[in-house]
């Protein structure tokens, strides 16, 4: 079926900000500097910001994030988006860059969530 994903419109500034906040800058991949990830962000007028909540079971959601965030790597580089990132207190996915960028990665983690808690709950 189709899903539907309610996305805010931002600017690149904001979305900056936004990560700035969630992730204080301390990203723990040696490729990604925030400098970089600020200079691509700036130069947008007009960028969309989805979520969506992360499975419950914290195995399931380690699985779908990946080993030092694997699968949210590929996710970012596949489908072109600017972030994609877990705020566990609050158990969201958040998923920046242009709208069907968003829409793409977002609909890829949705599937990778439904396939791994059918993986994990017939174990």
């Amino acid at each position: 079926g189709i899903k539907y994903w309610k996305l805010e419109e931002i600017t690149g500034g904001e979305a900056y900000n936004q990560i700035n906040g969630l992730t204080g800058m301390n990203i723990k991949d040696p490729d990604f500097s925030m400098e970089d990830m600020g200079n691509r962000l700036l130069r947008n007028d007009v960028l969309f910001r989805g979520f969506m909540y992360a499975p419950t079971d914290e195995t399931i959601t380690r699985r779908v994030i990946g080993e030092n965030g694997y699968f949210f790597k590929i996710t970012t580089e596949y489908s072109g988006i600017n972030f994609v990132w877990h705020d566990r207190s609050k158990n969201i996915f958040y998923f920046w860059g242009h709208k069907e960028n968003v829409i793409n990665a977002m609909n890829k983690i949705y599937e990778r969530c439904v396939n791994q808690t059918k993986i994990v709950n017939n174990m």
